[in-house]
């Protein structure tokens, strides 16, 4: 299951994402140091941190794959997957709407206030700073944010292993499987990656590559 992990890495350079990290701790802080592969693009500082939780999903849904004839563990692994790319997800959201907020000379929000997994309030907020993110990329909002009955939306499908996690690890019909867990991981890249771009063009200052590192 090796080559699936790598062939998900060779698709997530294409995203400007990258596993190329050295940690090391400085005054008793763990810091690193990131290194971008090709193709080298504009990002924002959000986007760093994105990648950084990002290799987190790819590492978890490894170990998932390490233990495949393992269907506990697997499943287990695969959820966990999902959840941690959702809050990737919504980590980015907030790092770039409070950044676009400080560089408008306001104050940052506490991320604990910024309900973003909620549609409504994602787009409410966004706006307030003249970004209409729901109409980014259509078809990529409704994949992550379906709601209805028979609709298996990213977020929905997150709350279900996280607040019903039993009834659903004993009905996997909604299966959460190392392809449905790429599937999603490619969403919302997509997804960011389109926000990320509207975000630099509107506020250029936030172009990560144009500051001195």
């Amino acid at each position: 299951m090796s080559e699936f992990i790598n062939e998900l890495r060779e698709k997530l350079i294409v995203y400007n994402l990258s596993e190329n990290y050295v940690f090391y701790v400085d005054d008793n802080i763990l810091k690193y140091e990131f290194t971008p592969q090709f193709p080298q693009e504009p990002y924002t500082l959000a986007w760093i941190r994105f990648n950084f939780n990002i290799n987190k999903v790819v590492e978890t849904l490894k170990n998932a794959l390490n233990y495949d004839d393992n269907a506990r563990y697997y499943y287990i692994m695969c959820d966990n997957a999902l959840v941690l790319l959702i809050t990737a997800f919504e980590a980015y959201l907030v790092n770039n709407y409070n950044k676009i907020r400080t560089n408008s000379g306001k104050t940052e929000i506490d991320p604990k206030l910024l309900r973003f997994q909620s549609k409504d309030d994602l787009k409410e907020k966004y706006k307030e700073v003249n970004i209409d993110i729901a109409h980014l990329g259509d078809k990529l909002w409704e994949r992550i944010f379906a709601s209805g009955e028979n609709e298996r939306g990213l977020i929905k499908l997150r709350n279900v292993v996280v607040h019903s996690g039993w009834d659903n690890f004993q009905n996997k019909s909604d299966m959460i499987d190392h392809i449905f867990v790429e599937e999603a991981i490619i969403t919302i890249i997509k997804f960011i990656k389109i926000v990320d771009k509207t975000v630099i063009m509107k506020f250029p200052n936030l172009n990560n590559l144009s500051r001195a590192s």
